[in-house]
């Protein structure tokens, strides 16, 4: 699932993608179906393009507000992972479990269809790529694998341009602070930290030891950073800063419930409705 503040777009296993306008609360137009399953979306700042990847290594683009297709290419062996837009639109990229990259461009206005190739292709990675942030105009692009590496790229050149080793760190993002430095969010299961690529150097450490993470999700400016933990807490940090901003908590199975007059309850039942939101 990706969106924005003028509309959420999801994807399934059947190859259906729905748009859905979170200002109107209902479904835009019919599907937009794919022969694979879903496997990676990605929308625009402009909300004008969406692509999408699926099982079988397709990358589809379409102009959002007619929802007409605009071309589909197939340069992937394997499924896309991730897709990312550069800020202006006019570049598109995708990341696959076959350890390539690919640079695509985007029409200017929409267009009848027709078959697309690549216009980079980017290979280094060991592993499968996992994230991705293109710089403004897609010159420069960041790239994150689960070899651990984080590569910035001359695009034009197809050549990195500096290479960053996560030292036993998961790789969950990349993003640029307000001054285009290069960072990496990084970590283990249970710590996030934000990383100056360039300098190698670790800015901050986002979440309290002990928690065990379960998903982490940049926005789409990569300025915010919303963190999730096994115990069913939500937290908003801001990038740039290691500011906490907010946390959310997710009600559970039995939240709230009293359960102090209960008997027949064993102690170890007991503790396990206490960590489920039971109270006494």
């Amino acid at each position: 699932m990706v969106g924005n503040h003028q509309v959420w777009a999801t994807g399934d296993d059947d190859g259906t993608i729905r748009l859905w306008s979170p200002q109107d609360h209902r479904w835009l137009g019919e599907p937009l179906r794919l022969s694979g399953a879903i496997t990676a979306l990605a929308l625009n700042e402009q909300a004008t393009w969406l692509a999408a990847g699926d099982s079988t290594g397709a990358v589809t683009l379409w102009h959002l507000s007619s929802q007409t297709r605009q071309w589909q290419g197939l340069a992937h062996s394997e499924p896309p992972t991730v897709l990312a837009f550069s800020a202006d639109g006019e570049r598109l990229f995708s990341g696959s479990r076959d350890r390539t990259i690919q640079a695509w461009s985007c029409p200017i206005e929409p267009q009848e269809e027709s078959p697309a190739e690549p216009i980079a292709q980017l290979t280094g990675h060991l592993r499968q790529v996992q994230c991705l942030w293109a710089f403004p105009q897609g010159k420069q692009l960041l790239s994150g694998s689960q070899d651990g590496t984080i590569y910035l790229w001359d695009v034009a050149h197809q050549q990195v341009q500096h290479q960053w080793q996560s030292q036993d760190r998961l790789i969950y993002g990349v993003t640029v602070d307000a001054q285009g430095n290069p960072l990496a969010i990084a970590g283990s299961a249970q710590t996030l930290e934000v990383w100056d690529i360039r300098r190698d150097q670790q800015r901050f450490t986002l979440t309290d030891e002990g928690s065990t993470l379960w998903h982490v999700s940049l926005s789409p400016d990569g300025q915010c950073l919303l963190s999730a933990s096994q115990e069913g807490h939500l937290h908003l940090w801001r990038v740039a800063t290691g500011e906490h901003c907010a946390t959310f908590r997710v009600d559970r199975p039995y939240e709230a419930m009293e359960i102090g007059g209960c008997t027949g309850l064993s102690p170890v039942e007991r503790a396990i409705l206490h960590t489920l939101g039971a109270i006494d």
